[in-house]
């Protein structure tokens, strides 16, 4: 497996394992949730948040399979940087009816 996948994976997984405590642990959303400030519908705004999040390790799972089976990886690169970029975006234009 090669350095490049193997930091897709790693990252995907993170944006994963993220989303799935914001939704699943009380907790830690409640640490979250206090921490953001200048928010109406803070509850929505976590559930948002963490369903994005696991889209997007979702997705970048899927380039990182694709990336390890690719010969040449630097296309596989510009798509994992083009989605997690892309991704960031629209999460910031998609918040704003949070705000």
């Amino acid at each position: 497996m090669k350095a490049t996948t193997i930091v897709m994976f790693v990252t995907s997984i993170f944006f994963i394992i993220f989303g799935m405590l914001i939704l699943i642990n009380k907790g830690f959303r409640g640490k979250m949730t206090k921490s953001t400030r200048n928010i109406r519908d803070k509850e929505g705004y976590m559930r948002f948040n963490a369903k994005y999040n696991i889209i997007i390790g979702s997705l970048g799972v899927i380039v990182a399979i694709i990336d390890n089976f690719i010969v040449n990886n630097k296309i596989t690169l510009i798509m994992f940087i083009g989605v997690m970029l892309g991704a960031s975006l629209i999460q910031s234009t998609k918040v704003k009816r949070y705000l």
